[in-house]
This record gives C-alpha cells, sequence and structure tokens, in this order.
C-alpha cells in the first residue's frame, strides 16, 4: 500500500477503512486525467509490504475483472479492463496465492474507483477518488493450502443494536479467536439489520476473528434510498466487491460469491427486495467461469438461497437462477452456501428439469449467528438462547474440503462439538397410554441422515419416520413464556416454522410401572454417528383405561409399590 502521510493516519476510522479499501490496490502517485481503460500490474508481493518493488516479479495467468468483463494477466504480470468513472476492480486470487487482510480482517483484493465519489445517501458510500490511476497493481503472496481445508461460515450475525455487537463478539468472535484450524472464513450476508452505521462496531469486534473473512451482501446490507445501481455502496466501502471469486488450490474448489438481491422493486408489489441476479451478476459469473477449469468444483455463496422453503420462486428469479445453473452445469461438482431464511436446511437436488450438472446440487442454508434475531430468554452467559423457527440452536458451519469429497458440519455456539441433536418426549407416562411420542431435531440432518432408537440395554434399533413439522421444544419454550403470569427475563422468539430436520416414533405404551432407558443415535450423510439418552417413568393408571381391568390395575399398583430395578442410561 503506498505511503500514508502522518494526518491521514489521525482520520477518524470511518473515513481511514474506506481510503484503505480504495488502495487495496496498490495505486501510483501519477494520476491519469480521464482514462477509459484502466491497467495495472498483479505481482508477487516478497516484502509483504503491499508495493512493488524492484525484483518482485508480476504474476501470469490470473484473472482480474471490473465485475462484469474478465481479463488474464500477461506473461509479465500486466492486464487491462474498460473502466467507467464509477469502477470496482479486483483481482482473482489463484490457488496457493492471497491477498493481503486488514486489520479488521477484510481481504484487499479490490479497489474502489469513484471518479466523484457516491451519490448522496443516508449512510456514507465511497469517497471522490479522482480520475483512474495510471496503474492499479495488485499484491500478492503464496500462501500453504491444507489438504482437507476447513472453512468457517457464519451466516447473518445481524445486529440491529451495538448490544448485540457485543453478544457477536462474546459468543463467536471470542471463542474462535484462537482457533488455527480455519483457511478462512465466509460471512454469509445480513452482516447487519438495515442500520449501516453498525458496519464499523462491527468490523472492529470481527479483526478477532482468527483470519481472513470473506462477506457476501444480504439484503439487510443495503442502501435502499438510492437506485439498484448504488444499492451497495456503503456495503462496497467496507467489505468491497458484491460479485466476486477466488480459488482454493489444494481442494480444486473455485469460490464464486454473488449478490443476490434485486432491488429497488418498481413492480407495485410493494416490496423492498426479491432473491435474484442482475444482468451484470450473470454476465461476471459467465465471463469469470470460462476461464474456471471444468474439473474443479464450484462453491457458490449467495445470501438467498435459490431454493425458498416453501417451494415457490418468483418468474423472474426462476428464470434468473436457470441462466446461472446452465453456466454452473458443466463443473464437476457444484455447491451453494447460504444463509437469510434464520432456519437450517439441506436440498440435493437432480430434478433434471432443475439441474443438469454432473453430479446432484447440494445447497446448504446454514443456521444463523443471530438465531432468531437475538430474541429469547438469556443462557448461562447473560446472552440471549435465540432458537432459530426450526428449533435449531444459533451456532456456525463448518466446510471441509479435500479434493475428493466434502463435508458439511454445524457446530452449536458455546456447545460440545457433539451435541448435535435435542430429543423432545415425555418425562413420564401411564401405562397403556393412547400415544407416547418421541420428537429428534438433527440440528444439521437431511434426507439421507438416519434416526433410530432402541430400548435399553439391548433392544432392537427401530427407525423414526422423518416428519416436517413445528419443533416441539421450541414450541414449549413460547408457551411458556405466553402463559408465565409474570415477565421473563428476554424477548419474545418469532412463531415457530416447520422444520425439515425432524424425526418421530411412538414409544412402547405397554411398559410396566418403573423408570426405562432408551439411547437414539443419528447417522449422517457421511456415516458419522451421534447418541443421546433418556428416560421415561411409567406409572400405573389411576382408573381402568382402554384394555385395562381393573385387576390389572390393582396389580400394577401393587407392582409400583415395591422397589424397581432401574436401567442405567
Amino acid at each position: 500500500m503506498p505511503h500514508i502521510s502522518a494526518p491521514v493516519r489521525a482520520m477518524r476510522f470511518g473515513a481511514w477503512l474506506c481510503i484503505a479499501a480504495c488502495l487495496s490496490g496498490c495505486v501510483s502517485a501519477a494520476q491519469a486525467s480521464a482514462p477509459t481503460l484502466a491497467t495495472g500490474i498483479v505481482f508477487e508481493d516478497l516484502d509483504g509490504n503491499r508495493q512493488r518493488d524492484a525484483g518482485e516479479p508480476g504474476i501470469a495467468g490470473v484473472m482480474v475483472s471490473n465485475g462484469v468483463q474478465v481479463t488474464v494477466t500477461d506473461a509479465q504480470g500486466g492486464w487491462t479492463l474498460p473502466a467507467s468513472q464509477d469502477e470496482t476492480i479486483f483481482v482473482i486470487a489463484p490457488g496457493g496465492w492471497a491477498s493481503p487482510v486488514s486489520g479488521q480482517q477484510v481481504p484487499q483484493f479490490y479497489y474502489l474507483h469513484r471518479q466523484h465519489g457516491s451519490p448522496d445517501l443516508k449512510y456514507p458510500g465511497i469517497d471522490a477518488t479522482g480520475p483512474l490511476p495510471q496503474s492499479i497493481d495488485f499484491p500478492l503472496r503464496r500462501q500453504a493450502e491444507a489438504e482437507e481445508a476447513r472453512i468457517l461460515l457464519i451466516a447473518d450475525p445481524q445486529p440491529h443494536h451495538s448490544v448485540h455487537i457485543d453478544y457477536y463478539r462474546q459468543r463467536f468472535v471470542e471463542p474462535l479467536a484462537g482457533r488455527r484450524d480455519f483457511e478462512f472464513g465466509l460471512v454469509l450476508g445480513d452482516v447487519v439489520r438495515n442500520d449501516l452505521g453498525l458496519f464499523e462496531p462491527y468490523l472492529e469486534a470481527n479483526a478477532g476473528m482468527p483470519g481472513a473473512m470473506f462477506h457476501v451482501a444480504g439484503n439487510h446490507d443495503l442502501n435502499f434510498d438510492t437506485a439498484e445501481a448504488y444499492s451497495t455502496e456503503t456495503y462496497q466501502r467496507y467489505f468491497g466487491p458484491t460479485n466476486y471469486g477466488f480459488f482454493h488450490g489444494a481442494s480444486q474448489t473455485f469460490f464464486l460469491v454473488l449478490n443476490n438481491i434485486r432491488t429497488p422493486l418498481e413492480d407495485g408489489s410493494g416490496q423492498a427486495y426479491r432473491g435474484g441476479l442482475s444482468e451484470d451478476t450473470l454476465a461476471f459469473a459467465r465471463n469469470v467461469l470460462a476461464h474456471v477449469p471444468q474439473d474443479q468444483r464450484v462453491i457458490v455463496a449467495a445470501h438467498i438461497p435459490f431454493f425458498p422453503e416453501n417451494g415457490d420462486i418468483e418468474p423472474e428469479a426462476e428464470q434468473e437462477r436457470a441462466a446461472l445453473f446452465e453456466t454452473l452445469k458443466p463443473f464437476r461438482q457444484v455447491l451453494i452456501l447460504s444463509g437469510h431464511t434464520h432456519m437450517q436446511r439441506h436440498f440435493r437436488v437432480s430434478d433434471p428439469h432443475i439441474w443438469q450438472g454432473k453430479a446432484p446440487l447440494h445447497q446448504w442454508v446454514v443456521g444463523t449467528a443471530s438465531g432468531a434475531w437475538w430474541t429469547g430468554a438469556p443462557d448461562a452467559d447473560g446472552l440471549p438462547e435465540s432458537l432459530m423457527r426450526d428449533g435449531t440452536p444459533p451456532g456456525y458451519g463448518i466446510l471441509i474440503l479435500t479434493n475428493a469429497d466434502y463435508r458439511m458440519d454445524y457446530q452449536v455456539a458455546g456447545a460440545p462439538a457433539d451435541f448435535q441433536m435435542r430429543l423432545h418426549a415425555p418425562r413420564h407416562m401411564t401405562t397403556h397410554e393412547r400415544d407416547v411420542p418421541l420428537y429428534v431435531n438433527v440440528f444439521n440432518g437431511d434426507a439421507d441422515t438416519t434416526v433410530q432408537v432402541r430400548y435399553l440395554p439391548d433392544g432392537d434399533w427401530r427407525s423414526l419416520s422423518p416428519v416436517v413439522s413445528v419443533d416441539p421444544f421450541y414450541k414449549s419454550q413460547t408457551l411458556l413464556r405466553d402463559l408465565s403470569p409474570e415477565r421473563l427475563p428476554g424477548s419474545r422468539p418469532p412463531p415457530a416454522a416447520l422444520s425439515h430436520h425432524l424425526w418421530y416414533a411412538r414409544l412402547p405404551t405397554t411398559l410396566p410401572p418403573g423408570r426405562h432407558a432408551f439411547e437414539v443415535r443419528a447417522i449422517d450423510a457421511w456415516g458419522r454417528e451421534w447418541t443421546e439418552r433418556f428416560e421415561i417413568e411409567a406409572h400405573a393408571p389411576d382408573y381402568p383405561y382402554g384394555r385395562i381391568t381393573p385387576e390389572q390395575v390393582s396389580a400394577y399398583r401393587q407392582i409400583e409399590s415395591k422397589p424397581q430395578e432401574r436401567s442405567e442410561p
């Protein structure tokens, strides 16, 4: 990065951040008057000072883009692209290379050019840069990559108050700060909730993250007081382009980050936005993927899921999705990472009317950091429990990549790694009751998950049935709050939504009086197994019920009055 004089160092954080972002591609001091082409060098930054010094070679074959067109550097690392007075230009790092990172862990792979600055907005956009520099030079450094890469996924931090940023810091940043096992992180949109003035304190908290954090634009991260072309000006001020990409070489993976928010809508619907892809976004995807070998895995990161919860998709969005999928289908494997719904769900798609790729398409809608928008009762640490509407606790995703395969893990914040499911069953039952239900919510479960239960100590395993329903534990928590005669601490969670990772079975109703132990196991799509045990105490009925005779009731009461052997879980 060019030398910054002392007076500039004294500027407030926001102004400095904007200048740092604008100069994240090194800019020479000389300025051209009004060039129609942007040019520069991608070079190996051997000493890490972010400036091209004597002896630092250019890097050939690296993609550079203006957000629509894509070019490749020549043998000397040189590139040229068309440029207007409002342009965001960025480098697409090859495998084994990385851009420098700011003190807030934001990768600095871009140059923000706004000759006259952003339009007047409620939240500040990008300051005027003047004419294009004569040369925009992007530094890269060699970076070792793990053969089994672990990618940190944070969906929807979405603070709408500075207090929520403190919650985010305590629940996520501080526990993750010492981790050294992540290659990098992806924040999957809704960095904040409408108050774009929270970008700065969010980034101050984010400085504690364990490494580079790439960001995706969400619907709550936009300027709604301007046209779509300028709706991400404040976002770009802090995080850079909304459409970009980079390679992870060891896993043979290309990450394609896309802005799939269309706004403002002028169709009379009254909606502020919809999920979809602009012409520029689709053009960028086509142009960049034309340079990606088809034996690569492609991972698309976009805030709004391409498959809505209820299955309905607007005609325009369906056409835009089809155009993107047509571009993606030649690649060996395609995964999609999203957030937005504040629920967790997997979609595995092979329907040829939707997807014609070489392998089934897998979309992971990752459970959110904010859970149900930072609501609910305080936990043991004084933070909102904030269960998501499908019963998933707040947490983060871990995407594990090798060249041959991938795995998707979900980590509940503040819990042991093996806390992967919650059981819901009555603690007491009356023998020969009509129904004794067992529900199992496997937080990261999907159609390829198997859930079974057995009676201990040596009963046979019996499969539970998947069911799309409201999570009973989540519903019970909202009912307890509603029925409490006194005001409970915290705030009321939103209404429950259908969970797509719930399993159900009826437990035996003929258990004799006494305590009975059961074990549940869940086996995920990758063959990993988690188990949990629970107990139910059966009681003799107080009156004849069903097929039970008065003599049986008397016999049960005599049995219940004697000491019982108990199965230990």
